[in-house]
């Protein structure tokens, strides 16, 4: 009796395992979230006075993990992220580096779709891309430009920034630069000039800070 209820047991859990959204590598479409926040009213960064409902976008790296811009979800005492089809998912701060203006968010529960992650660096000249924020439910586009410089000058130091030629608009800061095979070379944290061209932190970068990027990595 007890071999046979073993036995029923184990069929059950294996058919769950089976049943069970399995992470697997995708496109800038299907690794892109859409992140809301709330905060208390007063919260700066970086000198820059941050909204209490806030909007920003992010990646799956891990089947429960999103990168994102720091300044999206600092001092967030709220965090919900969606993407897909699926409703909004609780998330967590998990690590933040306000230097190079990135976060590490977990999720309430896991998403199937990661992104690949590019080991080399971009080139001055290469054709990049970024997921737009949706205007209406399910439905982001690409926007495409060409890389114009990897490198910027902040107080004579060069700073390592892709200038991507693309612009953006509120709510896509933290959201993926990626390659013309979709794989993650970059993480959006500025809106450059008043004409709006995105810079990204490349994921190079990101990686060496935080060393997290092993498996996902190509």
């Amino acid at each position: 009796m007890q071999a046979k209820t073993f036995a029923v047991v184990c069929f059950a859990l294996l058919s769950l395992a089976l049943l069970a959204p399995h992470p697997a590598l995708a496109g800038p479409v299907e690794s892109s979230v859409w992140i809301e926040v709330e905060r208390a009213d007063g919260v700066f960064f970086k000198g820059h006075r941050l909204p209490r409902e806030g909007i920003g976008a992010g990646v799956m790296l891990f089947s429960r993990e999103v990168v994102t811009a720091a300044h999206v979800v600092f001092g967030a005492n709220k965090v919900s992220v969606a993407g897909g089809n699926g409703p909004p998912i609780a998330a967590k701060i998990v690590s933040i580096d306000e230097n190079i203006d990135v976060a590490v968010l977990e999720l309430e529960r896991p998403r199937p779709f990661l992104a690949a992650i590019r080991k080399d660096a971009v080139v001055v000249g290469e054709r990049v891309s970024v997921v737009e924020r949706p205007v209406e439910p399910n439905t982001p586009t690409l926007s495409y430009g060409v890389v114009g410089t990897t490198h910027y000058i902040s107080n004579g130091v060069a700073v390592p920034l892709i200038f991507t030629g693309i612009k953006g608009e509120k709510g896509m800061s933290g959201g993926g630069l990626f390659d013309r095979n979709g794989a993650l070379v970059g993480i959006i944290i500025r809106i450059d000039g008043t004409l709006g061209y995105l810079s990204a932190l490349p994921i190079t970068e990101f990686c060496a800070r935080l060393a997290r990027c092993g498996s996902g990595a190509r």
